[in-house]
C-alpha cells in the first residue's frame, strides 16, 4: 500500500472540500511551483497526510493555478497552510512562510483540528 500523500485540490472541488469539513477535518497547504520554501513544506504536509490518514484530509492548492481564490481569502505569502472544520477556515491555526519548527506546528495544527 502506498503511503497516504497530500492531495491536489484544484478550485473546482474547492466547496466539496469545504463540505466535506464539516466530517473531518481538513488542512490546506497554499503552494506554489516557484515557492522555494513551499518546496521545503511540501514533504512535511506529505508526513503529516500519511501520519493522519483517515483522520484529517490533507490538500495541496496551487495559487499560481487559482490566484482569484488565494486573493479572496487574504493570501499574500506562501507557503500558507490553514486548517478548516465544520465548512469555516479555523483562523488561529495558520502557518505562514516557512519556520524551522513547522513540522511540530503542523501537528499541534492536526491535533487541534481533531480536538476542537
Amino acid at each position: 500500500m502506498m503511503a497516504a500523500k497530500a492531495l491536489p485540490l484544484p478550485d473546482s472541488e474547492w466547496d466539496q472540500m469545504l463540505e466535506d469539513s464539516k466530517s473531518m477535518p481538513v488542512i490546506v497547504d497554499f503552494s506554489a511551483g516557484w515557492c522555494g520554501p513551499c518546496k521545503l513544506m511540501g514533504p512535511l504536509i506529505d508526513q503529516i497526510a500519511e501520519e493522519y490518514d483517515s483522520k484529517v484530509k490533507v490538500f495541496v492548492f496551487d495559487v499560481d493555478n487559482n490566484k482569484a481564490r488565494a486573493k479572496e481569502l487574504g493570501i499574500t505569502g506562501l507557503p500558507f497552510v490553514t486548517a478548516f472544520k465544520d465548512g469555516e477556515i479555523i483562523n488561529e491555526d495558520q502557518i505562514r512562510g516557512m519556520p524551522k519548527n513547522a513540522k511540530v506546528l503542523l501537528k499541534k495544527m492536526a491535533d487541534r483540528s481533531l480536538a476542537a
